[in-house]
């Protein structure tokens, strides 16, 4: 390796090492959120997944940012009561949001097996 490309060999060697420590905090923080969403009860209204359910809707990829998402979980005056910091603290909930951006995406119906002939017409 010559003198000239070891600089940057190494920036990029580090930057891996870096993205992939905050690929596993943020892990580590999704795993503890799924947690912390069934401990607090979430689960009752936007089901497991954060699909929604009767009384929820979809959470689960919101287009919403962490603050916003934050505003709105603090503030509610819909039919979700207000979750203050005292009810669910704030690392619980940034955990709980990094959780609901972890979920995979669900497949698209036309491309189930079970569907196909529904498709199909």
């Amino acid at each position: 390796m010559h003198r000239k490309t070891l600089p940057g060999f190494v920036s990029a060697l580090l930057a891996s090492l870096f993205f992939a420590g905050a690929a596993q905090a943020a892990d580590a923080a999704a795993e503890d959120g799924a947690a912390v969403y069934s401990r607090s009860g979430c689960w009752g209204c936007h089901a497991y997944l954060g699909q929604g359910g009767r009384d929820g809707p979809q959470i689960a990829h919101t287009a919403l940012s962490y603050e916003a998402f934050s505003t709105f979980v603090r503030n509610s005056t819909g039919d979700m009561p207000p979750f203050t910091a005292r009810i669910v603290p704030d690392a619980d909930l940034e955990k709980i949001y990094a959780y609901l951006q972890s979920i995979p995406e669900p497949p698209a119906p036309e491309t189930l097996p079970l569907l196909q002939d529904v498709f199909s017409d």
